[in-house]
This record gives structure tokens, sequence and C-alpha cells, in this order.
């Protein structure tokens, strides 16, 4: 039924690449934008706050998702919820940031949101792979997990029987 190393390793996997790493990015150039002088508020609004919360749920559910089996409507559940996150996650990480500059005469603010909507795009992808999955598997999963009324054994003729005879 359950597995718990897959479940861990997904769950470490998740939480690395979705708030580890981008953390760590925020932070790098945030403390490069201070040290020249700039606000790194100007070019980052709560994107830290956006990668950490829905990380952290993304990995929580993803997580859940892999400690079941394909084709177990908890799997399916817990899958879909962790690429809703993962949609919202790419939308509101890179929708967040925008590109500033500010001169002597003059100061532009470049956002991104086609980019960010062509991340949430290319991250929800997997909401239909989630889906897919599920319809594949779930009557393997049916049969090998006892969900299904057990099958009828096969005929088996009695000893002494007329027909054990003709065999």
């Amino acid at each position: 039924m359950g597995h718990i190393g897959k479940a861990i390793g997904i769950g470490l996997l998740y939480f690395t690449l979705l708030v580890v790493i981008p953390l760590g990015f925020i932070g790098i150039v945030s403390s490069f934008i201070g040290s020249s002088g700039g606000d790194p508020s100007k070019y980052f609004h709560h994107t830290g706050m956006y990668a950490l919360a829905l990380g952290v749920l993304t990995t929580i559910f993803a997580s859940l998702g892999a400690y079941y089996d394909k084709g177990s409507g908890k799997r399916l559940a817990f899958a879909l919820t962790s690429s809703i996150f993962l949609a919202l996650w790419g939308y509101l990480f890179i929708g967040s940031m925008s590109i500033y500059y500010e001169g002597d005469t003059y100061a532009y603010e470049v956002l991104v949101p086609g980019i960010a909507i062509a991340l949430a795009l290319s991250l929800s992808f997997k909401i239909i792979y989630r889906i897919v999955e599920y319809h594949v598997y779930k009557d393997e999963y049916r049969s090998g997990n006892g969900q299904l009324p057990p099958a009828e054994p096969p005929y088996m003729p009695q000893s002494g029987s007329e027909e054990e005879m003709y065999f």
C-alpha cells in the first residue's frame, strides 16, 4: 500500500526545487542588489513568501500522493492538489518578480505576466497527466488490492464425481 521511502524522496526533491533553490536565488540576488545600493523590494514583490508557502504546500501534497499506489483515488486527490499548487507556484513566483531600473532622469519597471502564464500553463499539464495515470492504473490497483468483489473460483469437480472420470 504505502511507500514511505518514495514519499520522503519526493518530498525532499520538491522541497529542494521549490523552496530551497528559489529562496537561495532570492537571497543571493537581493544581497547583490542591496550591496549595489538598490532596493530589493522593487524587484521581488513578496516572491519569497510565494515560494515558501506554495512550495511547502506542493511538497506536502506531492509526498502524500507519492505514498499511495498508482490508480488509488487518494493518490489522485493528493496529486491533483499538488499539481494545482505547483501551477500557482509557477505563476506567482515568476509573476511577482519585475525588472526594474532607476536612472538619473527616468525609471522603468517591466513585469513579466506572459512568462508567468506560460510557466503556469506548462506546469498545469501535470494535472492532465495525473488524471490519465489514474484511469490507466485504476483497474490494476483495484484488482490487486481487493477493491473489486472477488472473482468466482474456477470450477473444480469434486473427487469421485462423474466429470472427473472423463479427464
